[in-house]
């Protein structure tokens, strides 16, 4: 809910730094001295010189010490864990102010520098004239109609909505009618409902440094989420530089070896430094089976080593470890982000997903007997999560649209995303089955996305056409497999760098629809 107003004049200081080369911004460093006509939100967290602080009653409230080199890092890159930052939170981290904006992250509004608290006010060298603006006459030639025309070009500034709403209540003897405030408010980022997303399942399992290459090319592309996988990776799978990972409960139920998440703890802080997210799938369904040569402990205890899917499926005792499994993991704490549950980190989570490629066929035979599944498990995700946790619960999809088209998931109130995985590489098929999707995602409320797709040939092309189709659907699209290395012989798309294979950032660059 929106609490208060978030003005966008503040933001003509920031672009026309961009557009007027002789601009020059000294905007001062929250909470010392917040941007003009920013009404700072009661409750709202800033850092400044080495202290977390807190408004209180209109005023700053020294909360705890805080360093870029401990736990108690300061805002925002680190939250209380009782912290809930509104549309509209402003604070600052390195020298840099930052708002908190409707896609649930912070955009940086540009350099600030730091002013000194006195007991007579704030000093500094910006000069403030009674209008409100902040003088700088290289730029005040430029109206303010061209900045909006540039932030909306830029990506930065989607829409200026305004919400009025009237009510009449009617007696015999007297009317009275109460107006609700009329409240302005502005998205600096796309909304949550569209943007373009990618899959590297094992990214956690590779070096550091490459992991960077990969984030820079991906937030050069302008994607928001990146998907991965809690499973088994090999050493230098996939012809990769990987240091390999072993799947949470590879030898036996409940025997946990969070080695996988002490990988992920820390590529979600580096993600968080490029304004990535991480889509945390909880289990891999090929490990039931042992396709890829990998059958898990639930595999072993439930499926008759990988023979009959249904003992995972249809069964109380798997249900039960499956949940523990999933309790687990989002309870284990990031030492790199304030110690906090995983939980409890959504500026760096945007969702976490039941399993991948949910039941389906397996071995020739058909596994898809359980629609409740997802939903089952969903419920206890959310239970886990918190009914106002901005962290989604997502199906995580099935094989292909036949086992993602699942009306119970749709039905669910615990699910928020259902996802489609198509391979079948035939546009009449993808539009027809995203359509239905997209209608039924309306009709429930749910968000519909396709969350896996690859080609073995055509790759360009067939990347260039799913994402028309999406696009126009407002279906957020993640293509499979994007890498550091060639894949032409799979249906990945292929490394992010280089000039041989698919150079997937320009495809992004030019198909990503947000």
């Amino acid at each position: 809910m929106i609490q208060r107003t978030l003005t966008l004049r503040p933001l003509q200081f920031l672009i026309l730094g961009i557009l007027h080369s002789n601009c020059v911004l000294a905007l001062g460093c929250y909470p010392s001295d917040s941007l003009l006509n920013q009404t700072l939100i009661q409750g709202s967290h800033a850092g400044f010189n080495g202290y977390n602080y807190i408004r209180i009653n209109e005023y700053w409230t020294q909360a705890t010490a805080c360093d870029t080199k401990s736990a108690a890092i300061c805002y925002p890159v680190a939250l209380l864990d009782s912290a809930e930052y509104p549309i509209g939170g402003q604070a600052t981290y390195n020298s840099q102010n930052f708002v908190m904006t409707e896609f649930g992250v912070w955009i940086g509004l540009g350099p600030c520098v730091p002013r000194v608290i006195t007991s007579s006010g704030v000093s500094g060298n910006v000069t403030v004239s009674g209008s409100g603006k902040r003088r700088n006459d290289d730029c005040e030639d430029l109206g303010y109609d061209v900045v909006l025309e540039e932030l909306g070009r830029r990506g930065v500034l989607v829409t200026t909505t305004t919400k009025t709403k009237k009510s009449t209540t009617t007696t015999k003897k007297t009317t009275t009618t109460k107006t609700k405030t009329t409240v302005t408010t502005s998205t600096l980022l796309p909304t949550p409902t569209m943007f373009a997303g990618a899959n590297c399942y094992f990214l956690h399992s590779l070096p550091k440094s490459t992991q960077i290459t990969i984030l820079t090319a991906l937030q050069a592309a302008k994607v928001h989420t990146i998907r991965i996988i809690i499973t088994s990776f090999y050493q230098n799978g996939k012809g990769t530089e990987s240091l390999g990972s072993t799947d949470l409960e590879l030898g036996a139920i409940g025997e946990y070896n969070d080695g996988i998440l002490q990988q992920i703890d820390a590529l979600m802080a580096t993600a968080l430094q490029y304004r990535i997210k991480l889509q945390i799938t909880l289990h891999d369904r090929w490990n039931l089976d042992s396709t890829y040569g990998i059958c898990d402990a639930y595999c072993q205890a439930f499926c008759n080593g990988g023979k009959d899917l249904q003992g995972f499926y249809n069964n109380i005792l798997a249900d039960t470890a499956f949940d523990a499994r999933t309790a687990h993991i989002l309870t284990h704490k990031n030492p790199y982000l304030g110690n906090r549950a995983w939980k409890d980190i959504p500026e760096a989570i945007h969702a976490f997903e039941i399993q991948n490629d949910a039941q389906g066929t397996s071995n020739g035979i058909n596994q898809f007997t359980n629609p409740d599944w997802w939903c089952s498990r969903a419920t206890e995700v959310r239970k886990l999560l918190g009914k106002a946790n901005r962290i989604l619960v997502s199906t995580g999809g099935g094989q292909d649209f036949a086992h993602s088209l699942v009306e119970q998931n749709f039905a669910c109130k615990d699910v928020d995303i259902v996802a489609m995985h198509s391979y079948k590489n035939d546009i009449t098929d993808l539009t027809v089955n995203l359509n239905l999707s997209a209608q039924l995602g309306k009709l429930h409320g749910k968000r519909v996305y396709l969350g896996e797709f690859g080609a073995m040939m055509g790759k360009g092309a067939w990347i260039a056409q799913v994402a028309q189709v999406a696009n126009k659907l407002k279906i957020p699209w993640m293509p499979w497999g994007v890498s550091s290395v060639p894949s032409t012989m799979t249906m990945s798309f292929g490394r992010m760098i280089g000039i041989r294979g698919v150079f997937l950032v320009s495809i992004l660059k030019r198909r990503c629809s947000i």
